[in-house]
This record gives C-alpha cells, sequence and structure tokens, in this order.
C-alpha cells in the first residue's frame, strides 16, 4: 500500500535534506550521543594492556588483543557474566583477524560465546589494519578485522557459525580496514538472543574492501546495531540468512561502491538510517527478505540522479517517513508484480495491502518515538563500588543485597558491580540519587525460595534510572512515575504496578514484558522466549522496533484501550503450536503489527495455524494462516502491516 506526499511537507523537506545532508557530511547524526567509557580500575575487566597491548608506537598488537579475547571467554562464566575486554584509547595496529576464539580444534572448535569489546571512546580507540596486507588483499577470499562466532557441540565449526553466539558485542571505538587491502571486511558480526555493535565507527578512506559489517554466516541475531558509521567498501552492511532478525537504529552509510545495506533473506528493522551514496541505499535481493524502514533520510549523487535507484527490492517492504533526494527512483518493487515510486517523501509503504479484521485506518499507528535516555559520567567521584559496602561476587554463598542496596543508598549517581556472580535474597529498591547501575556484565541471581523481584523501581531524586549488562534471573518491577532505563540485560520478566507509569525504555534485552496499568513503552531489540504472553499490553502504549520470540505461545496479548506497533519481528514457534494459541490475541485495542513467522526447527518445520484472534466490542474473528495462504501469502508467512487502528 502506497500513500503519496502532500504539498504540505514539501519546504519541510528541502530543509531537512540541507541539514541532514550537512550533519551526515561531518560525520554526525543527530539523535546519537558519542561518549567516553572509562571502567573503575577495581571493576574486573579485561584490559587488553596488561597483555602486552602498545597504542601508538607502530608495534603490531594483534597477538595482545588475541590474548585479552582468549582469557575473557575461556571460562565457564561465559553464558552469564563475561568480563568486559577494554581498550583504552590509542592507535592499535592489527595483522590479522581477532576472533572470539581460543584456538582450533576440541570443544566448538574453539569458538566461544561472550566476546564483549570495550573501546574507551569511538573517536580515540582506533584499530588500524595495517596497510597492503596480502591476507586481506583478495576480494575473492573476504578477511575480518574482528570476528565474533558461535558455540557448537562438534569439534568441527571452522566458521564459527551458529545461534549460540550469545551476547557478542562490540562498543565505542573505531576499525579502520588502512589502505590496499580490497578484501577487508571491518566486522564479521554473529550475536544471538542479545548482543551490540554500538558507538561504532568503520572505516575505509580509500573505499576499497568488501563489507563494513557482513552476517553471511549462519545465524545473525537477533541483536542491535546502534549508532554506527560505515564509510567505503562494496557494502556497508550484509545480511544473508533467513534467521533470525536483525535491529538497527541512527546508522549513516557513505561513499559505498555497491549497495548501503544488502539483505537476502532476513527480518530487518531499520530506524534513523542516513545513505549518502550514487548506488541504492538498500537492496533487498532475496523473495524472502523483508525490510522494515522507518524516520530516514536517503540522499543520491549525480549517478544516482540521473538513473539511480534508492531502494530496490525482490522481498517484502514497510517503509514509514522517508526522504528521499537526488535518485532517479525511490522505490523499484518486484515482490508483487512491479511498482515504482518516484516521490520525495514516503509517508507510509508496504508492499502487500495492509490486513485487517475489522473497519481500520489504512495506515499504521504510527506512535511517537523517544530516543532513549541514556546517562553517562566519566567521573568516578560519582560512582560507587557495591563491593565496598559489603557485596561480593565472588562469593555466590552470601547475601548481596544489603551491600547493592548501601551502595545505592549513599547518594552516588552510579553504582558498578565488578564483574562477578551475585546473590540476593531480597529486593533491590532503585531509590536515592542513583542514576544508573551497571553490572560490568554480571549475574545476579535469587537465594532458594526468594521469588520477589530482583529489582523495584520507586521514587528518587533523578527523573530516570537506568540498568544496563546484567544477566539476572529474577524480575523487575516499575512501581515509580519515574523513568526506567534497561539496557543490555538478561531478565525473565518485567512488570508495572498501578504507580509505575513512569515510561520505559529497553534495548538489546532479553526478557519478557507485562504493561499491566497505563504507560508508555519503547523497545529496540527485544528478544522474549517461553513466557506466554510473551508480551502483554493493558491499557498502555508500546512501540517496539524489532522483536524476536521463541516457543509455541501467544506473543501479544493486548487489551483495554492499549495500542501497540511492532515494526518487524520474527515469531519462532519452534514446535506444533495449538490450533487455539494465536500470535495475538487483540480485545479492544489497537495494533499495527509487521511480522513474519519463521517456522523452522532444524529440518522441521512448524507455524501458527491461528496467527489473529481479535475481539471488538463483543465481536470476535480470526486470522488463520490458511486465510493467509489464499492471500497469496505464502513467502514464510510474511505480514507487512496487519492494521487495527481506529
Amino acid at each position: 500500500m502506497y500513500r503519496n506526499s502532500s504539498s504540505a511537507y514539501a519546504d519541510l523537506l528541502k530543509l531537512s535534506c540541507v541539514l541532514f545532508l550537512l550533519l551526515a557530511f561531518i560525520g554526525c547524526y543527530p539523535s546519537s550521543v558519542s561518549a567516553n567509557f572509562v571502567p573503575p580500575s577495581d571493576s574486573r575487566i579485561v584490559n587488553v594492556l596488561d597483555f602486552g597491548a602498545k597504542p601508538n608506537d607502530n608495534t603490531d598488537d594483534t597477538a595482545a588483543i588475541q590474548r585479552a579475547i582468549v582469557k575473557a571467554i575461556n571460562t565457564q562464566n561465559r553464558a552469564n557474566s563475561p568480563p568486559f575486554i577494554f581498550i583504552p584509547k590509542g592507535t592499535y595496529f592489527i595483522s590479522d583477524t581477532l576472533v572470539s576464539r581460543i584456538g582450533q580444534g576440541g570443544y566448538s572448535d574453539g569458538w566461544l560465546s561472550g566476546t564483549i569489546l570495550m573501546g574507551e571512546s569511538r573517536k580515540e580507540t582506533i584499530l588500524k589494519l595495517r596497510d597492503n596486507l596480502p591476507a586481506f588483499s583478495n576480494p575473492s577470499n573476504p578477511k575480518p578485522v574482528i570476528m565474533t562466532g558461535s558455540e557448537s557441540d562438534g569439534a568441527s565449526n571452522p566458521s564459527g557459525s551458529g545461534n549460540r553466539a550469545f551476547r557478542n558485542s562490540i562498543y565505542h571505538l573505531t576499525v579502520d580496514v588502512g589502505t590496499g587491502n580490497k578484501g577487508a571486511v571491518g566486522i564479521d558480526y554473529l550475536a544471538s538472543n542479545r548482543g551490540a555493535i554500538e558507538d561504532v565507527s568503520i572505516v575505509s578512506l580509500s573505499t576499497e574492501g568488501i563489507t563494513g559489517i557482513s552476517m553471511q554466516r549462519n545465524w545473525p541475531g537477533p541483536a542491535l546495531i546502534k549508532n554506527v558509521s560505515i564509510n567505503g567498501f562494496d557494502y556497508g552492511i550484509s545480511v544473508g540468512n533467513f534467521e533470525y532478525h536483525m535491529t538497527f537504529e541512527d546508522i549513516l552509510l557513505k561513499q559505498q561502491r555497491v549497495a548501503g545495506i544488502d539483505n537476502m533473506h532476513n527480518t530487518l528493522s531499520i530506524r534513523g538510517l542516513t545513505s549518502i551514496n550514487d548506488v541504492p541505499a538498500i537492496s533487498v535481493k532475496g523473495e524472502h527478505g523483508f525490510v522494515i524502514l522507518t524516520d530516514s533520510f536517503l540522499y543520491g549523487g549525480n549517478k544516482a540522479k540521473k538513473s539511480g535507484v534508492a531502494i530496490q527490492s525482490a522481498g517484502e517492504l514497510v517503509l514509514k517517513n522517508i526522504r528521499v533526494r537526488d535518485y532517479a527512483m525511490a522505490v523499484h518493487d518486484t515482490s508483487h508484480g512491479e511498482k515504482n515510486i518516484k516521490d520525495s517523501f514516503i509517508q507510509e509503504y508496504t508492499s502487500q495491502k495492509p490486513i485487517t479484521l475489522f473497519p481500520s485506518k489504512k495506515t499504521s499507528l504510527n506512535l511517537p518515538v523517544k530516543a532513549t535516555p541514556i546517562y553517562e559520567s566519566t567521573k568516578l567521584s560519582e560512582w560507587a563500588n557495591a563491593e565496598s559496602f559489603g557485596a561480593s561476587g565472588t562469593n555466590m554463598s552470601d547475601d548481596d543485597a544489603a551491600g547493592i542496596q548501601a551502595a545505592i543508598d549513599s547518594g552516588k549517581a552510579v553504582v558498578y558491580l565488578p564483574n562477578g556472580n551475585y546473590s540476593v535474597g531480597s529486593t533491590i529498591i532503585l531509590r536515592k540519587n542513583l542514576k544508573k547501575l551497571i553490572g560490568m556484565q554480571s549475574s545476579i541471581d535469587p537465594k532458594p525460595g526468594f521469588k520477589s523481584p530482583i529489582f523495584k523501581l520507586e521514587d528518587g531524586k533523578s527523573s530516570s534510572v537506568s540498568l544496563e549488562h546484567l544477566y539476572l534471573t529474577g524480575s523487575i518491577s516499575h512501581a515509580s512515575k519515574r523513568t526506567l532505563v534497561i539496557r543490555h540485560c538478561d531478565f525473565p520478566s518485567y512488570s508495572n504496578t498501578a504507580k509505575g507509569t513512569g515510561d520505559l525504555f529497553v534495548e538489546d534485552v532479553i526478557g519478557s514484558l507485562s504493561i499491566l496499568y497505563p504507560q508508555n513503552v519503547w523497545a529496540r531489540q527485544l528478544n522474549t522466549e517461553h513466557v506466554n504472553p510473551e508480551l502483554r499490553n493493558v491499557a498502555g502504549k508500546v512501540w517496539v522496533l524489532g522483536m524476536k520470540t521463541e516457543g509455541p505461545l501467544t506473543v501479544l496479548d493486548a487489551s483495554k484501550g492499549s495500542q501497540t506497533e511492532i515494526l518487524g519481528a520474527a515469531f519462532g514457534p519452534l514446535q506444533d503450536v495449538p490450533a487455539n494459541i494465536p500470535v495475538a490475541l487483540i480485545n479492544d485495542a489497537e495494533v499495527s503489527l509487521s511480522y513474519r513467522t519463521t517456522g523452522a526447527n532444524g529440518s522441521d518445520v512448524f507455524d501458527y495455524l491461528l496467527n489473529i484472534k481479535e475481539t471488538q466490542k463483543g465481536v470476535a474473528k480470526k486470522l488463520t494462516l490458511e486465510n493467509l495462504r489464499s492471500m497469496g501469502i505464502s513467502k514464510t508467512e510474511t505480514v507487512s502491516l496487519y492494521n487495527s487502528v481506529r
């Protein structure tokens, strides 16, 4: 479905194009903030300097950084509490691929999960590939600077492929592929369920190289790529396989030679893409590919202005609020016949006609979007170490709740847990002056018999509180009008109370959400598994950019006037789903859903027989798998837009 732009947007379009073009050329994206990360010396991180890395002296640092990676991941705790691998400011010279691997042969052929590269500064922590390296010079045999991989039970896994690449992440640094390295790839990335590339620049000043971020191995995602700029290469980002799902926000692509983003079969949720290219900003080559793109700016050049296409697709598309400039054509869509769009502003377009069961507006909810508030402080005088107040990340027999609570009540803005494994027997209250609790990727488990929430947000002095880099096996409760931010965390469940009407922001999380009272929620890269329903919305407003689920369960239960907008999702039942279990259960609520059911578990194929069960004012209707196939929707049951908007 396509809705034409109106003349009311013309002046705004001209102004916004000029402003965003200027910002993009100086390397900035307006909604992104680059921050330094300086961990306290007692936070139990792995520092590459301790393994012989020496920045800024022109010596080769590859072996030293690789030793640090091996130290960090070669531990039984890598699944839930892998330590950060800290790379201080400076230029580090690289001559071979840095891999999340401890060797070859044996378990998983040496590939292990839990590699978290944490630079100090995006601009000043630079991994610089030496120029003219023979191993990186062959475009027919691409070779990455950084390569993350997945664990496997077998002893033969030379490529590191798989779906157990848990928490592999890269933050706050620049990858420079040098010159004369025509076969270079910036990052060959694999992460599963949770992982991120955030606040990262990938640079080929000569524009040579194959791909900035490559995700061609089995199986990419779900993971979050945010606040990333890529200059040069044939492709800025390339994604190959059908499963699972990738989420992108605030991406700047410049000077690619074939395409900005190249997608074969994956589901990509993208918001805030700025592309400055003479080639397509997005190319969807496979008929099973699915791209949801919103709030983006696509700028062509002299060649593109004559004959270029900004978005070319053989797969499914959902486009919202897209501005296009200096391309001969905005969209060339061959997924269902052939459709061409030349307009410079696309308010909303879907490859398929939106599906509805009740009378509905033709366009989606288009809920307002807020950027995630992020608190950063490098003033360590504002930080409190929970172990200084009695907690211990090295003794699981202790009850660490009192120590963590005392650190929070000390009045410091930031509380940190040195990397380790903690246990608690009572709920920790987020209050006082606390602005952020950062776990350094620690785990917190409830003591036997303790079933209350591990964390509860109550009233305090700061307007918002953040939980970051934690692995929780207990729940989170929101009981305040204050904002709660949850980033890079695992937790079984979140719920709000009648007092918990403050905003919620989640990014790159594994956890189910129960919005039981009116509340605004913005979620980016939400992975929910094995909780029924996996997302409950009672009277709230929930906006989701990118979602992946597992289990034969209801994904969304929406009721009581709630509004839910999901911009791209992969729902995987993994086994037979009872015929009465829908993907979405809607009762007197509004929803806009763009999703696919992945349907496969190895060689077996499963699916939801019932996609939507919706009731409005006492009248119930169903959308079944048979209905979808009668509409011609057989491409892995990809639904561009299910809409129920009054």
